[in-house]
């Protein structure tokens, strides 16, 4: 039971990154400079800017414009380095956003995903789309689980068949809100 918690805590927090990178509704992948300009990439963020709006604020996931491996493939100093520059590259930004005169709300970063939480206002969203350290901005929604997938992606069926129940164990899942 240890290996197949293991596997699923393991399928989780290294799949999600790269998964994250791609699935912004503005974003560059492949580290351009900038945010996507596509028409559906600039109605995006219109749309966000006006639900912060209507709301006073959105709340967003913010990319980080960082390199970025999964931490299973690097050493423990180059781990220890990655996370380093995940966090200053936040604080960075969170910095240059009060600079501003703005002070984002609900703020959750992350040690080891190139990803910062927050809730913005329009003129907030202005600031992070031009920021250079912004790679893409999110709505942060609420998505279903999609159970009958996952079980078959982490092999769930398997450690079924060989007797796995979970019986007596504590499972506890940890949701960065970062997809």
């Amino acid at each position: 039971m240890r290996q197949f918690l293991a596997l699923l805590l393991a399928a989780l927090v290294f799949t999600v990154p790269a998964a994250a990178a791609g699935r912004g509704l503005l974003g560059a992948p492949g580290g351009g400079a900038t945010l996507d300009a596509t028409p559906a990439a600039v109605a995006a963020l219109q749309r966000l800017r006006q639900v912060a709006s209507s709301r006073a604020s959105v709340p967003v996931i913010v990319g980080l414009r960082v390199p970025f491996a999964a931490e299973r493939d690097l050493q423990a100093s180059a781990r220890t380095a990655q996370r380093g520059e995940i966090t200053s590259a936040a604080r960075v930004l969170l910095g240059r956003l009060a600079a501003g005169g703005n002070r984002a709300k609900r703020v959750q970063t992350y040690s080891a995903l190139p990803f910062v939480a927050l809730d913005v206002t329009a003129a907030e969203l202005g600031r992070l789309a031009a920021d250079p350290l912004v790679l893409s901005i999110s709505e942060n929604i609420k998505l279903r689980a999609n159970l009958a997938q996952s079980t078959a992606l982490v092999h769930a069926p398997q450690a079924w068949a060989a007797g796995f129940t979970g019986t007596g164990q504590t499972i506890a899942i940890v949701d960065t809100g970062v997809r």
